[in-house]
């Protein structure tokens, strides 16, 4: 689903927490910039079957150790050239978590419903996403008009 010479959208931040890597990219599947594949994408990001992510990398600095019998090449540290959405990924823990979409109205500006959920899951208490929506939300609508 992804190819280096066909980009679909573009990777915002890529950092290591406890759990491995977290990716967070942005999609090209608003009407100004709507690349099909990347709806696509987009689709397997949200449906209920497998969605995975894969990577092309470079091992710059690897060990091996043996685990269950196995040698296993363990890695340090890697450069990654690329990392797309695919159904199945070849590490089965390489999986999205999450994807979201802003909706816009008809008059361009993202609904209040899921600007609100936005923020929450960014951080915000509820009464913090509705003080910010109740005082900046309008003045965008009026702009707008």
């Amino acid at each position: 689903m992804h190819w280096m010479e066909s980009p679909i959208g573009d990777w915002l931040s890529m950092a290591e927490d406890e759990k491995g890597l977290l990716c967070q990219g942005k999609l090209w599947v608003d009407e100004d910039n709507k690349i099909e594949d990347a709806q696509r994408a987009y689709n397997v990001a949200k449906g209920t079957g497998p969605k995975g992510l894969s990577f092309t990398y470079e091992a710059v600095n690897y060990r091996y150790e043996d685990m269950d019998g196995k040698r296993v090449r363990m890695l340090e540290k890697v450069k990654i050239y690329e990392a797309g959405i695919v159904i199945y990924g070849m590490h089965p823990n390489a999986q999205i978590t999450g994807a979201k979409k802003l909706s816009q109205g008809q008059d361009g500006v993202p609904d209040i419903r899921e600007t609100e959920k936005l923020l929450r899951d960014a951080g915000y208490s509820r009464k913090q996403a509705l003080c910010l929506l109740s005082e900046g939300h309008g003045a965008i609508r009026r702009d707008v008009g």
